[in-house]
């Protein structure tokens, strides 16, 4: 076949269309022709295709399975960690005191006549009350073996003082800005409110929730003694149980 005249290989060829002019000895001609593989060759580029797609899978689900060990792992240490890591946040609990429980305390607990304050007498109370249940509950072992002595490492209080409080922010405000007219008022305010509204004074103080952090371990030393009023609340509370 020669090349160099297009009537040797196009088909289609129209002489009526056809250029006349001639290419040089330096011309290239490119020609397009559909590639047929054999079909040995076809079947082993298929055996590579699913071969690849199945090693893409396989990386995809280990890659998945990795994390999801390496998460599971981790969570696992956390929890390993957090127990052998005990701080204060471990032995702590929080509960609300509602009005009927600080009356009964009032009524069946409460001692006058004791130097201890009321708020003072409140506290040795929800200790001594919390002991005597916390050490009521079986030796599950976490500790060590052996009979435990759950001791009340402190009694933290809280108070619905939300309102007193705010009008202390709102002072603090006046006073940071140097308004002493409005300083005035909210003194009068803070003064009267205090004085006259016998519910907000209840309020005040009357403690709302409790916080008490206990020491968990059977050899933890005892707490010094405070006073003899201690060990007077203590028998006039296993008197009134």
């Amino acid at each position: 076949m020669d090349f160099t005249n297009p009537k040797d290989f196009i088909t289609d060829y129209n002489a009526d269309d056809y250029a006349t002019a001639e290419c040089g000895s330096n011309s290239f001609l490119y020609i397009q022709a559909a590639c047929v593989l054999p079909e040995d060759h076809s079947d082993k580029r298929q055996v590579f295709g699913l071969i690849t797609a199945c090693t893409a899978v396989f990386i995809y689900l280990f890659t998945i399975v990795y994390f999801d060990y390496i998460k599971t792992l981790q969570k696992t240490k956390y929890v390993d960690f957090d127990v052998k890591t005990i701080t204060a946040g471990d032995y702590t609990v929080e509960f609300d005191i509602d009005e009927e429980i600080y009356a009964e305390f009032q009524q069946n607990y409460l001692d006058p006549t004791n130097p201890m304050g009321e708020i003072q007498q409140f506290k040795l109370y929800i200790q001594l009350e919390l002991e005597k249940r916390l050490n009521q509950f079986p030796n599950n072992g976490v500790d060590g073996p052996g009979e435990q002595n759950i001791k009340i490492a402190q009694i933290t209080l809280a108070f619905n003082n939300a309102k007193v409080i705010n009008w202390l922010m709102k002072r603090g405000t006046f006073i940071k800005t140097e308004k002493w007219d409005k300083v005035k008022v909210i003194n009068e305010t803070i003064a009267q409110g205090i004085k006259e509204d016998k519910k907000l004074l209840d309020q005040l103080q009357r403690p709302v929730s409790v916080s008490p952090p206990w020491r968990p371990r059977k050899d933890t030393p005892e707490p010094p003694s405070t006073t003899s009023s201690l060990v007077s609340l203590n028998t006039s509370i296993m008197t009134n149980s």
